[in-house]
Parts: structure tokens; C-alpha cells; sequence
């Protein structure tokens, strides 16, 4: 049966099914499109096994693959819009008929060479001739070049193509009427796309690709993955049961599955993941592999609940499963002792007893989750033992995914030097396997920036410089998108200090977070409800970060009933929530108690007092969770009660549970400390604050604070405090140490730039010779063909 026959059949969708999470219907939007259709879906229960699952799946996906089968045309909504639109496609008609179209036989004689070797310099002809509208190109000419650009892996190229063909390609099934030609085109639109992380182009090519009729699993895990991608998750999900269900038209593959639990992964869903886990088992083509079983096991591994060791027991004892013998392996025993060792229950000795007991790829798996252990622990000397323990080991060698574990630690800790002395010692070695990919360009990035917090603007100006680099582009398709990803703007915390504090632009959640902030400006908490219930119905649950940070600017701002809503709509949906939120939620239940005093007409003692009460319970009560940053939180808080026994020993618990190497912790308990001290006006310890700062050795100096000190010194001058000379000798320390902190961190950065142009410089030449020696041996394929062969 053809794929248009089974989406005619399933063409209407379920009247009565209940809903994910809260019963609520979900509306599938699908990017760029000018039309809208509904679906619902169904809930995902422990027992996936009914009868008419296949049916039902099918029907929720069908208006989907049916949408992108035949392609209806957008709804006329009005005579304007018609009218607009038609005169837009006229001028579009009228302007490619002045356009000159390169003929076939100018085509053989200038440039049909030149397109099969993939010469750079025609691309850009080609593509300033488009846009200075002088002459272009028909798709099938166009198509010989893409062909050879994709086999050079020129995606960057291609996309130069794509963007000034955009307009005529968005209709491509028109132009192209050989259907192996456009299958060839799609392929190759795919496939580029993917590589530029250009996810919305993708999809939409993904979409037009579904229609053909003999599809390859490859292109089928790109569009699944763009979907994923571009927060399609619904969609995504749907798609894969439909391929389970109909895999004589959609063949599926262990990387498709891969794909979706891995997004599933990060999504932190323990349902969905054992409902696709359970798909797979029961109609999957073949058995899960064992990389596939892992995703699962550390998932449920990861929460040490009741239920996920009920799920993923219940998922061991499926026979399909069982017939993998994955419970006999060395993955699994690698696995369990890893959770045994971070649980306390099994020590490094034993870990080293187990090593020469399990095949080579295990320990090199084994070796990989002990770093990864280290480094959350922020335990260097472990990391260093885990370190000589693989140099040690003969059949082991440290592989990328071993070096960017490293590189987290340094990451972590902001130590650029320390960074960089890492990535040289590996290229310096006989085996260097260290190729730049966007994590590792994420971690150069971010490992300066933590490093030098303060000169986030000139950072951000000199790796944009040095990246905006076409050759380097050639070589790293993918760096456009992720400069765009990295390129942040600076907010406010509540302190007023934007020094760590950024968002992204190009983020969803960053898009969400800015449009629902000024929707609750106005009051309208409704509105805002409304808009992330939509966002949960399509499938995309706002990260965690948007829940806090929203949460926190409905507590500043006194947005309470939107608090509320946050809570009972988002929270449950994360599976860990941090003291902060609590803490959070503490301060909300202040505000709530002041104003039933006030309007009581209690005095303000009767309000303090019973604040600083809430505040002792609250410490009592999460003694054993509160960190450094959660003392200092709750200090501030009891200070505006003048709390003053109480803020001293929050304040002291936070000094002695910070890492003293951590200047970032120590810059917020010193920040904290001198804005205590002015509340209190008591300029002693402002200055006793102020002598202790300057002698730490592992502290960040920022502009916000040199500010807030010398604003604060003049604060103190008004009441003729007797120790603002010696405040102004404290702050003169600060400025120079801040001065000095800058000269380095820009010293750092140009060093940083320094190497990684020869670095890049380095690749790009090999980059170049081996696509030269390509187009050489291309050519002469092309020389010795015969004429008829080469058509």
C-alpha cells in the first residue's frame, strides 16, 4: 500500500482520547506554515499494550504525513491577502522572465567543467549572478554543482547557494520534474542543512523528502532530529510510532531510536522514555544495541526513585530484552558499579580490582563515567588518578569524548590556562585525535568567559572576529549557527550586577522568558498563563531556567497568583528542584504575611519577629541541603528584618561551607557581606569587609562592585565617618587589582586568539589540500568519461 493511500485512510483524527499530562489538548504547529490543524494525544500509561494502539497512532499522525503528502494550499482568509499575494508572485514572474536562464549549451561550454570539480570560484559567480538578478541557473545545472560540492563536504558553499535560491527552492517540486534529480536535490538540502545546523531549512526539506517513495534511513534520523531540534517534540514522537507501525514505507534504524532517546534524555522524561523504550521492543526491527539499552539504564539509574526502579525492572524482564543478554554484560556491571561507587557503596579499590576484568571497550566506557563522577564531585585529584589509570592502560587510549570531560572540569573552574595547556599537550602528542566540533567550541567560549567574567564584551567581539571567517566556515559548516548560540546579552540579577547574568537571544526559552515578563508588566496573568500552556500542549516544557527566573521576577515584582500558576502548571514536571525555588517560595510567604499584618494593623516588631521566626524554621528545617549561596540567599532575607544574630550566622555557615578556591562564590559572600554592613550602617565592618577582600587570593573584582564601593564610601561621608580615608586606601586596592585582573584576562584572550588562528589555520590547510586533490581526481573522471556517460 502506498504512503498517500495509508494517509488517505487515516486522514481523521480521534474523537475521544485522553491527553498527556493534565488531559490537555494539543495543538501541532508546524514552522513556517500558514495553516493549523489539531490532534490529540494520548496518555502514555505503565501497560502500552492495547490492541489498537497501531490504529490509534496512526490516526494522531496522520493529519501530519498527510500534510506533507499533499501539500493543500494556505486557507484564503481574505481578498487582500489574495490580491497581495498574487501581485507578490507576479513581480516574481516578471522578474524572472528578465532574468536570463543560462542555456544548455552556454552551460556545456562555460560552465559545465567547472561545476563537476566543484570550482570555488563559480560558486560565487553563481551566486553574485542571482542576486545582481543577471542570469541563474535551472535547478538540473544547479543540481551538478550541489552533487560535487556535497562530495568535496562543501556544505557551507552549498548553503551560499541555497540562500540566494531560497525563493525558487521553496517550490522545487515544480522546477525539478525528473524525480531522481529531485530526490538527489532533497537528499542533498538535508544533508546540508543538518551539517549548518540550519534545523528549520531541514524540516521543511524533510518534509518535501517523506513524499518520495523510496526512503533512506539516514535522511530519516536528519528530519527526525531537525524536528527534535526546532522543539517539535509531539510531532517527533507521533512520527516515530507511525515509521514503527508502517516500516515497509519508513525503514528505522538504531540511530533513529538513538535520536529520539536521547532528546528524550534531556527532557528528563521517564514515561516517555519507557514508552518509546517499549515501542522499540515490541515492533522495533530488530533488538535494541547495547548503546541504545545504556541511554536507557543511566536515565533511570540517574533518579533513584521508586518508580524508575519500577519501570526500568519491568522494561529488564520484557523477553525481547532479556534475549539481548545485556543484564550478563560488562555495559551493565560498568553501569551498576558506577552507581554503587556515587551512591558510597563501592570504593576505588573495587573499581580497580573490576577494570582488567572487562573487554577493552568497556574500560574505555568505565574510564569515561569515573571522569564524569570527578568533575561533578570538583575533585581534581581523582580526575588525575582516572587520568594516569587510562595512560596506563596499553589497550586503552584517551579518545575526544575522554579529553572533553577534562575539559570540563577546567571549564568549570574558569582555568583558560590551565584550558589551553590541556589542548596543546594533546596536539603536541603522536596520536592527536582532537577535533573542533561545537561542544568543544561551547567549552573554549565558556571556559574564558568563567574565566574572565568581566571582559565578556571583549571576548565576545574577538572570537566573533576571529570566527567570521569563511575558510574557517568551509571547514566548520556549523560555526555560524553556533557563534549565534553563543552570543549573549547582559541582565540584571536583583542586586543590580550583570556581571554573570546573560541570556541568549536565539534561545526559545530566552524568546518565551522576554515575552511573558512584559505580558506580566501588565498585569495580564492570564495571558501568560495561556501562552505556556501552549507551549506544554506542542510538547515543550520551558528548561528549568525559565521556571526560576520567571518564578524569581514574579516574586520581585510581586506577581503572586502567576507564582501560583508556575507552580502548579511547571513544577511537577522537573524532577529535581533546587532549594533556591523553596527559598523563593519562603520569601513569597513573607510578602503574604507582611501584608495580613498590615492590614491587621500589627505594629512592624510583631511583623519582624514573626518573619525572623519563619526564617529560623525554614533553616532548621533544610539544614542538610543549604549550601553557600542558599545561607547567603537566606541572610540577605533575614537583614531587611534586622535580624542581626541571625544574618551573623547564616553569613558565617556560608563562609565555611564555599570552596575557597572559587573566586566566584567568594566574590558573592563579599558582595553580600558589604551590602549587609550599609544596611546596617555600620562602617567598621564595612571596612574590616573590605581589608578581608583584598586579601583573598581566589576572588573576581567586577565594575558593578569598584561601584557599589565607592558609592558606598560617599554614603558613609555623609555621616562623617571617621574611617572613610581608610575605606578610599581599601578601594584604591580594589581598582588596581581590578586593572590588573583586566590587563591579564586581555593578555589571556589575545594569547587564546593567537593560537587557536594557527590552529584553525592548521585544519583549513588540510582542509583545502585534501579538497583539492578531490577536485583533481574529479576532474580527471570527468576527462576520461565518455560525453553520453557523464550526462
Amino acid at each position: 500500500m502506498s504512503l498517500l493511500k495509508v494517509s488517505a485512510m487515516n486522514a481523521r483524527l480521534p474523537s475521544n482520547v485522553t491527553v498527556i499530562r493534565r488531559g490537555l489538548n494539543v495543538c501541532l504547529r508546524h514552522i513556517g506554515r500558514a495553516r493549523y490543524y489539531s490532534t490529540t494525544i494520548r496518555e502514555i500509561n505503565g501497560n502500552d499494550e492495547s490492541n489498537n494502539n497501531k490504529e490509534l497512532r496512526n490516526r494522531e499522525v496522520a493529519g501530519w504525513i498527510q500534510q506533507s503528502l499533499l501539500e493543500h494550499p494556505p486557507v484564503q482568509r481574505t481578498t487582500i491577502t489574495t490580491r497581495k499575494t498574487h501581485t507578490a508572485n507576479s513581480s516574481l514572474e516578471k522578474r524572472e522572465q528578465s532574468t536570463k536562464t543560462i542555456s544548455t549549451e552556454e552551460w556545456e561550454r562555460l560552465w559545465e567543467v567547472r561545476f563537476r570539480i566543484g570550482e570555488l570560484k563559480c560558486v560565487t559567480e553563481v551566486i553574485r549572478m542571482k542576486k545582481d538578478e543577471y542570469a541563474f541557473f535551472t535547478p538540473s545545472q544547479l543540481l551538478v554543482l550541489l552533487t560535487t560540492l556535497t562530495k568535496l563536504r562543501r556544505y557551507y558553499d552549498i548553503d551560499r547557494v541555497y540562500q540566494a535560491y531560497q525563493k525558487e527552492w521553496n517550490r522545487v517540486e515544480r522546477l525539478i520534474e525528473d524525480k531522481h534529480d529531485l530526490l538527489n536535490f532533497l537528499k542533498i538540502m538535508i544533508t546540508t542543512h543538518s551539517h549548518t545546523h540550519n534545523y528549520e531549512a531541514a524540516e521543511l526539506f524533510f518534509r518535501k523528502y517523506i513524499k518520495q517513495p523510496k526512503l533512506d534511513p539516514a535522511y530519516i534520523n536528519m528530519g527526525l532530529k531537525a524536528l527534535l531540534e526546532n522543539k517539535d517534540f509531539i510531532t517527533a514522537r507521533q512520527f516515530f510510532e507511525y515509521m514503527l507501525n508502517n516500516q515497509e514505507v519508513f525503514p528505522v534504524t538504531h540511530g533513529t531510536l538513538r535520536t529520539l532517546l536521547t532528546y528524550i534524555n534531556h527532557a528528563d522524561d521517564l514515561l516517555a522514555l519507557k514508552a518509546v523504550f517499549e515501542s522499540w521492543l515490541q515492533k522495533g526491527p530488530s533488538l535494541p544495541n547495547k548503546d541504545n539499552i545504556t541511554l536507557v539504564h543511566k536515565q533511570f539509574l540517574k533518579f533513584d526513585e521508586e518508580n524508575s526502579n519500577k519501570y526500568w525492572n519491568l522494561l529488564l524482564s520484557h523477553p525481547r530484552l532479556q534475549t539481548t543478554h545485556y543484564k550478563a554484560s560488562d555495559r551493565y556491571t560498568v553501569l551498576q558499579s558506577i552507581y554503587q561507587f556515587k551512591n558510597g557503596e563501592f570504593s576505588m579499590n573495587e573499581i580497580e580490582i573490576l577494570i582488567p576484568q572487562i573487554n577493552r571497550k568497556e574500560r574505555s566506557f568505565l574510564y569515561l563515567q569515573l571522569l564524569n563522577q570527578f568533575v561533578e564531585q570538583n575533585n581534581y585529584d581523582m580526575l588525575q588518578q582516572t587520568i594516569t589509570l587510562i595512560k596506563n592502560d596499553p589497550e586503552v587510549d584517551l579518545r575526544q569524548f575522554h579529553h572533553s570531560c577534562i575539559l570540563k572540569y577546567y571549564v568549570k573552574k574558569g582555568l583558560l590556562m590551565d584550558f589551553m595547556d590541556h589542548i596543546k599537550l594533546i596536539q603536541e602528542s603522536e596520536s592527536n585525535n582532537l577535533i573542533l566540533d561545537p561542544y568543544l567550541f561551547f567549552q573554549i567560549w565558556e571556559c574564558a568567559f568563567q574565566a574572565y567574567p568581566i571582559l565578556r564584551t571583549e571576548l565576545e567581539l574577538e572570537m566573533k572576529s576571529l570566527f567570521d571567517n569563511r575558510w574557517y566556515k568551509r571547514t566548520y559548516p556549523w560555526l555560524s549557527r553556533s557563534m549565534e548560540l553563543q552570543s549573549y546579552e547582559k541582565t540584571s540579577d536583583v542586586t543590580g550586577d550583570d556581571t554573570f547574568s546573560r541570556r541568549n537571544e536565539q534561545r526559545v526559552d530566552t524568546k518565551l522568558l522576554k515575552r511573558v515578563e512584559k505580558i506580566l508588566e501588565n498585569g495580564r496573568y492570564r495571558r501568560a498563563r495561556t501562552i505556556i500552556m501552549d507551549q506544554a500542549r506542542l510538547g515543550i516544557r520551558p528548561n528549568f531556567q525559565f521556571f526560576y527566573t520567571l518564578k524569581k521576577f514574579c516574586v520581585n515584582k510581586g506577581h503572586l497568583p502567576m507564582c501560583n500558576i508556575l507552580d502548579t502548571t511547571l513544577k511537577s514536571s522537573y524532577r529535581t528542584i533546587p532549594l533556591k525555588v523553596k527559598i523563593l517560595n519562603l520569601r513569597a510567604n513573607l510578602y503574604k504575611l507582611a501584608y495580613q499584618l498590615r492590614k491587621a494593623q500589627q505594629p512592624n516588631e510583631i511583623m519582624r519577629s514573626q518573619s525572623l521566626k519563619m526564617i529560623e524554621r525554614f533553616v532548621k528545617e533544610h539544614q542538610r541541603e543549604l549550601n553557600f549561596q542558599n545561607y547567603i540567599q537566606l541572610a540577605m532575607l533575614a537583614s531587611r528584618y534586622k535580624g542581626r544574630y541571625l544574618c551573623d550566622k547564616l553569613f558565617a555557615k556560608s563562609i565555611v561551607t564555599r570552596d575557597p578556591t572559587d573566586s566566584r562564590a567568594t566574590y558573592i559572600i563579599y558582595r553580600s557581606l558589604l551590602a549587609f554592613f550599609v544596611r546596617l550602617k555600620e562602617p567598621k565592618k564595612f571596612l574590616s569587609t573590605l581589608k578581608k577582600l583584598n586579601n583573598e587570593s581566589h576572588v573576581i573584582v567586577t565594575k558593578y562592585l569598584l561601584s557599589t564601593v565607592k558609592y558606598n564610601i560617599a554614603y558613609f561621608d555623609k555621616f562623617n565617618c571617621e574611617d572613610t580615608n581608610a575605606m578610599i586606601v581599601e578601594y584604591e586596592k580594589l581598582r588596581k587589582r581590578y586593572a590588573f585582573t583586566k590587563l591579564e584576562g586581555l593578555d589571556a584572550i589575545k594569547e587564546l586568539m593567537t593560537y587557536l588562528r594557527k590552529w584553525l589555520d592548521h585544519e583549513v590547510y588540510k582542509h583545502q589540500t585534501s579538497t583539492y586533490q578531490k577536485q583533481l581526481e574529479l576532474e580527471k573522471q570527468y576527462r576520461k568519461a565518455p560525453k553520453e556517460v557523464v550526462k
